[in-house]
């Protein structure tokens, strides 16, 4: 395709093209015969069913010089977005600054100057984001030679941005779905996924060659209409009682591994594929055991259709996808926060959905919602979130929660960015309820002391 050429595609073909993309992953992987609840729909087997085809998506017509943009350093956020986990080695370079809060990833530190400086391993609690290339933070010191951007001319073009808008409002769409009443995500694969047309296309664009008969493709679409028993956990749930209920429900597995995936996720299949009067029966049961056994327990079933297993095993994929690609470019980074906060109702379902599960809180506000900030014209939209919301979010503290300890992390994220707090001091008077609360959070989450350098 020639240079700067690119096939126009609208919101409606690239929204039917993403729906028949996940038609064809729930049946595919529906159909599999692995028995064992935790390994179906798989991280790996999402991503070569799922985020191949979109990435497919985001290419296809696109001239090699966009592309070659799109991979190149050109117009990307000169800082490091790397998310550091608890075993994640990180440093704080003490000569360039006085905060504690912010780390540098053992790679960036390595390769710039700070490695001959004054450094010290990062206190594990502060841990978050690396801070490399952060001029808030390291503004005397240039960022390692990776995250050292010059200014760019160019940028990339706008048919190519519109097409990315579309794939990643979808996906948010998607993502709301399932955040959201279960009867609207069962509405969605009812009317728009699961259909004899998309089967049909399945089919068509697979198995090209031989005749399927109508039956079979009813059938494909009956394997995603049973049931499944899930047991959901808090996270800072007693070991104990988590021992307790997963022995007595012995799914199969190693006990250890699925104690570690019951962590983790904050979710646990025990019953796939089966009707729903047994997977409610079984249900009962482990309730029972968890009222008699396991007193001031807050572990709880839920029956679920299998097309709800399949999204919320998708949704750690798919938001991994749309942090890799948004944040390549600073114009696709401002690009995702003004979908998520303008667009979409995914900060409120977040923040005020108490049902949700460990493994998409962790991977929305880590991968989604704090990266918004590394953003140069949305950076305010989560400052301004927070304080429209106070009042709700202050009320969500009262109550036992969750929420508390990520309500921490994205405040103190604000507390220490200088650019948000001046913003916050704007709002006078809600920045002192603010700065209340946070000293509150500080209180509830266990930290007595506190070093913030404005």
């Amino acid at each position: 395709m020639p240079s700067g050429m690119i096939k126009e595609l609208s919101i409606e073909d690239i929204n039917t093209r993403i729906d028949v993309i996940l038609t064809r992953a729930l049946l595919t992987a529906s159909e599999g015969q692995e028995s064992d609840p935790q390994k179906i729909y798989s991280d790996v087997k999402l991503h070569e069913l799922v985020v191949q085809p979109i990435q497919d998506l985001c290419f296809e017509e696109v001239d090699s010089g966009t592309k070659n943009m799109f991979l190149s350093n050109d117009g990307a956020l000169a800082r490091c977005t790397k998310l550091l986990s608890p075993t994640d080695k990180a440093y704080t370079c003490r000569d360039c600054s006085p905060v504690i809060s912010f780390s540098l990833c053992e790679e960036c530190l390595r390769n710039s100057r700070h490695f001959k400086h004054n450094h010290a391993p990062a206190i594990k609690k502060f841990k978050l984001f690396c801070h490399c290339g952060d001029t808030e933070t390291y503004k005397l010191s240039p960022p390692c030679p990776t995250h050292e951007i010059s200014e760019s001319p160019t940028s990339v073009p706008l048919q190519f941005v519109k097409r990315i808008s579309h794939i990643i409002r979808h996906l948010f769409e998607c993502l709301e779905l399932l955040c959201g009443e279960e009867s609207s995500l069962d509405e969605y694969v009812k009317n728009r996924l699961i259909t004899i047309e998309n089967v049909k296309k399945f089919y068509d664009e697979y198995i090209p060659t031989g005749f399927i008969p109508e039956v079979e493709k009813q059938g494909a679409i009956m394997s995603t209409h049973g049931s499944c028993l899930l047991i959901f956990r808090p996270e800072f749930e007693n070991p104990e009682n988590v021992y307790s209920c997963v022995r007595f429900a012995n799914p199969p597995g190693k006990l250890t591994d699925l104690l570690d995936h019951f962590k983790k996720c904050g979710y646990l299949c025990v019953m796939h594929r089966n009707t729903y009067e047994n997977c409610h029966g079984f249900s009962f049961k482990i309730q029972k055991h968890i009222h008699d056994h396991l007193p001031g327990s807050g572990l709880q079933c839920r029956v679920y259709s299998i097309h709800r297993l399949f999204f919320m095993k998708l949704s750690s994929v798919l938001i991994r996808f749309i942090n890799e690609t948004c944040l390549r470019k600073s114009e696709l980074c401002d690009l995702m926060s003004e979908i998520l906060f303008n667009e979409t109702s995914l900060p409120e379902k977040f923040f005020f959905n108490r049902s949700l599960w460990k493994d998409i809180r962790y991977n929305l506000i880590y991968r989604v919602v704090l990266p918004t900030l590394f953003s140069r014209n949305g950076a305010h939209n989560l400052a301004k979130f927070y304080l429209q919301n106070f009042d709700r979010l202050y009320s969500e503290l009262l109550v036992k929660s969750d929420l508390k300890h990520y309500l921490f992390r994205l405040a103190t994220q604000l507390v220490i960015s200088k650019t948000q707090f001046t913003f916050l001091v704007g709002n006078w008077l809600s920045f002192l309820r603010f700065f209340d609360f946070h000293f509150i959070l500080s209180k509830e989450v266990g930290i007595r002391k506190r070093r913030i350098n404005i």
